[in-house]
Order: C-alpha cells, then structure tokens, then sequence
C-alpha cells in the first residue's frame, strides 16, 4: 500500500490484478485490492474484490470487517450488518476472541458509518 500514498493507485492495483492473474484465489491479494479500491473511491470494485477474499478463504475476519466498512461507507449499513454477521457466523472466528471481538463490536456499533 505504500504506493498509494505517493499517489501511484493505479500503479499498485495494476501489480496486484497482475500476480492476481497467477494466482486468482489469493485471499490476501483479494483483501488488498478491495482496500486499494476504497481508497481510490470505488466502492463496487472494493466490494467485489472482498467478496471474493471471502469466497477464497471463508475464515478470514478482516475482509468480513473491510467489506463491512465500505458497504458503511458507501450508505448500506444494513449490508455492513450482514457482513459483520456473517463474518460471526463462521466457527473458527467465533472462537478466536480478539477476531470476534472486532466483529462484535462493529456489528453493534449505532452506526456502522463512524467505523
């Protein structure tokens, strides 16, 4: 992420999406991309990108948390819910207390949106 604050996004989703084409189930490359999305303001592409980290590895608490919070960003707080839930629901971040924790507490926060 380093790129992006020297104003080079573009630059660094390019290299992402290209190590992406290697390997295109990457949970952790997903999770990125989706972050640098949000941060260059696309919402629809973010989202997508994290959906798919979550289809990649199911028991990964921090896409459940960024999708979350930029759904909550971009006025879908029932969607933010639905993420934080779903991200609860899951057996193995429900047993690691600091994980659902985080997912807890957002998911009761009154409004997802000062996440």
């Amino acid at each position: 992420m380093g790129r992006r604050r020297l104003g080079r996004g573009d630059e660094a989703l390019a290299l992402i999406d290209e190590a992406l084409t290697r390997t295109p189930r990457d949970a952790g490359l997903l999770k990125d991309k989706g972050v640098l999305e949000a941060l260059l303001g696309r919402p629809k592409q973010a989202q997508a990108a994290l959906e798919g980290a979550i289809a990649a590895d199911p028991d990964g608490a921090d896409a459940y948390l960024t999708l979350g919070a930029v759904r909550a960003g971009a006025g879908d707080a029932e969607g933010a819910r639905r993420a934080y839930a779903a991200g609860l629901a899951r057996p193995r971040i429900r047993q690691d207390p600091a994980l659902s924790r985080r997912l807890r507490e957002a998911l009761s926060a009154p409004d997802p949106h000062k996440l």
